[in-house]
């Protein structure tokens, strides 16, 4: 075998379906109508999705319900019925029918729950007082005014104006 690389010289998709597509030839847009333009409205008159022959749902019309329901047995056909026997003999207060508590059995949540949380205040003091006691220093026990870590001197200050227009030069040495 040759070190060059190999090429198949066979095809390369075996299967080709023809596609259910109509090609562009089969399109008439002599027919279509314009868009944009007003036209008569097209309805069809046939069935959309296929016939469900076997469904086991049954169909709205299948239901037969008694037209009034009697005081004791919902076959029979009866008039309305009123009862006028006191609270606690009616079917409502002899048991539970829910089977569970009502909405007034649960208390009512935390606003913070589900709103967003307020701020608390306190009118408590908030820190305790050092226990230790040895000597710190205060705040008036600095004095700011004699700092000399990067300066020469301590801060001095003249009463006058710098930039006076009658301001003259510092004599230091005079001659008599």
């Amino acid at each position: 075998m040759s070190s060059c690389p190999q090429i198949p010289m066979e095809e390369r998709i075996s299967n080709l379906c023809l596609s259910s597509t109509p090609a562009s030839c089969h399109y008439c847009l002599e027919k279509t109508h314009p868009p944009g333009e007003r036209r008569a409205p097209k309805y069809t008159f046939s069935y959309r999705c296929p016939y469900r022959v076997m469904d086991p749902n049954p169909a709205p019309n299948s239901y037969h319900l008694p037209c009034l329901l009697g005081p004791n047995n919902p076959i029979s056909r009866a008039a309305p019925c009123y009862s006028l026997a006191s609270t606690d003999q009616n079917w409502f207060y002899k048991k539970n029918v829910a089977g569970g508590p009502g909405p007034a059995m649960y208390t009512r949540p935390e606003p913070s729950v589900y709103q967003n949380r307020s701020p608390i205040y306190s009118m408590a003091k908030r820190f305790t007082y050092p226990m230790d006691h040895t000597p710190h220093p205060g705040p008036g026990s600095h004095d700011v005014q004699q700092v000399t870590i990067h300066k020469p001197c301590t801060p001095a200050f003249t009463m006058g104006i710098k930039h006076s227009p009658h301001l003259c030069s510092l004599v230091i040495d005079i001659h008599d």
